[in-house]
């Protein structure tokens, strides 16, 4: 290193500058310079150091306030600042009780009909363009009375969902944040109020980002009375309510239309909850609000909410998919109602909801079924690495060998479960099972939470799991650990950071059903 040499003692000599150029070339070099040269040497090494440090110094600077740097330069272009801080969990003391009321009944009718769907929209609407307007259509299918609210996720364009339908001029459209949209009936609800609060965020190992819940409060023109009407999508994983745990996560939500409603308004709740009637979510929510129906998919995440009553209902439909991977589903209620044949004794929510978990955990079962074209694993290195998905498991691997050949390629029966109906039945974060002594258990290694439970739903002695995280691991979706499968009683639970722990959905759907017709405000 140049500034580290000590110089000898130095003549004084002249020289000229074609000498000079060249001497300074041979130090740059590494060329030794003899003593009537070193004054030239010395000043050279001397400028070099000085660059170093110089350079050093800059490296370091910007190193430390890159984002600072980065900021302004937003600032100048006059672009939004995207990064956003972690969500933070609230704690009980945070949240309060959630002390909602009961809609006002009295006064003249008021009917009010609501849409929630889920559009899928990077396979509807990026990957297939629509496919000719296909949701709209379903919309407008359904539209010959008009609805009144209408909640969608995965909604990137409210403009063009409601133009493929022609009612685009019809209804005021709400854009909101995280790809959540609202659209609202002109001409019978007029706007009070309307907001976007942050609720929850994904796990770790399954992250696309913090999830909130927009709401609008309006009055209907004819009796007067108001609708505080909240639509979400739910944070991932399916059924852990996300990084913050059901519980909390759902009196987030509860707070959520405690301090925007007002006393006496009737509350209508929808979205894609990520969750199902086997979550710790929808558990603690049908404990404060009727669960007033629900869909199918992954054992039943499309659900409707209300502080209404049961006689308020009307009816409940499911409209068809329309090419997204969802049912759009439809309620129809009356406030203010006398007695009538419409009236219902019992929401179809809590039946639905258990049917719609014994028919997609059977769907899923131990394992899968499916026929395969394995045209693609001729080729070398293509079966390195396996997705987990049936047809990966039927055309490498162990399937390979015991397919049997058809057709299309090569049929698997008893092929791990596929990763597009796959949902664990109970998630939570944070938390240690422990098992009674002398069970069934397995372990397993380098898998995150979701391939762990998915690997206890395949082993049929398994119902429960519990996860935790290897040393000096990041959280996020790179995360491995160990994965612990457990076939025994659940005895009781410790809550540590690091661990995940949850039940298969067999053993989830069985505690829900019990849950479901023991626990209800209503």
């Amino acid at each position: 290193w140049p500034c580290a040499v000590q110089m000898p003692e130095m003549s004084q000599v002249s020289y000229s500058p074609a000498h000079t150029s060249d001497l300074i070339l041979e130090a740059a070099r590494g060329v030794r310079i003899d003593n009537a040269s070193q004054p030239y040497a010395h000043r050279w090494r001397r400028a070099l150091c000085i660059v170093a440090f110089a350079a050093t110094f800059l490296a370091v600077t910007f190193h430390w306030q890159r984002d600072r740097l980065a900021r302004l330069r937003r600032e100048w272009a006059g672009a939004e600042e995207n990064f956003e801080q972690p969500f933070q969990c609230p704690d009980g003391k945070q949240l309060g009780k959630p002390n909602l009321w009961k809609p006002l009944e009295t006064g003249k009718v008021m009917q009010v009909k609501v849409l929630v769907y889920n559009l899928f929209w990077w396979y509807l609407f990026k990957d297939h363009n629509g496919k000719n307007g296909s949701a709209g259509k379903l919309i407008k299918k359904h539209s010959e009375s008009r609805f009144d609210f209408m909640g969608f996720q995965e909604c990137l364009d409210i403009n063009r969902v409601l133009g493929d339908a022609g009612l685009q001029s019809e209804y005021e459209l709400f854009q909101g944040p995280y790809t959540k949209c609202i659209a609202l009936r002109k001409g019978t609800w007029t706007v009070a109020s309307s907001g976007h609060t942050v609720v929850a965020e994904d796990t770790y190992w399954n992250w696309y980002g913090k999830r909130g819940v927009q709401w609008i409060r309006a009055k209907h023109q004819a009796s007067g009375k108001h609708v505080f009407f909240m639509n979400y999508h739910g944070a991932l994983s399916v059924n852990s309510g996300g990084k913050c745990g059901g519980w909390t996560t759902a009196h987030s939500l509860l707070k959520v239309a405690k301090d925007n409603g007002r006393h006496g308004d009737t509350i209508i709740f929808v979205g894609d909850f990520n969750s199902n009637l086997a979550s710790t979510l929808l558990q603690e929510l049908r404990s404060h609000l009727l669960h007033v129906y629900s869909g199918l998919v992954f054992g039943g995440v499309d659900n409707v909410f209300s502080n209404a009553e049961s006689k308020s209902i009307v009816s409940t439909e499911k409209l068809g998919k329309g090419g997204s991977d969802h049912d759009a589903i439809s309620v129809i209620f009356k406030f203010g109602q006398t007695d009538s044949q419409t009236q219902r004794r019992e929401a179809p929510g809590i039946k639905g909801a258990v049917l719609a978990l014994k028919a997609e955990k059977k769907k899923m079962g131990h394992a899968s079924t499916c026929d395969c074209d394995c045209s693609w694993n001729k080729t070398m290195h293509a079966c390195d690495k396996l997705d987990g998905s049936c047809c990966s498991f039927c055309c490498c691997g162990k399937g390979k060998v015991t397919s049997t050949p058809t057709k299309k390629g090569a049929l698997c029966k008893k092929a791990p479960i596929d990763w597009s109906v796959f949902w664990c039945g109970l998630m939570e974060n944070g938390a240690q099972y422990i098992a009674e002594p002398g069970g069934w258990s397995q372990g397993q290694d380098y898998m995150n939470p979701d391939r762990c439970c998915k690997r206890c739903q395949e082993a049929k002695e398994c119902k429960a799991w519990t996860w935790n995280v290897y040393p000096n691991q990041f959280y996020n979706a790179s995360v491995m650990g160990h994965c612990q499968l457990i076939g025994g009683k659940i005895t009781r639970r410790r809550w540590h950071e690091g661990f995940v722990s949850g039940y298969a959905a067999p053993a989830a759907t069985a505690l829900a059903e019990h849950k479901s017709y023991t626990r209800s405000p209503y």
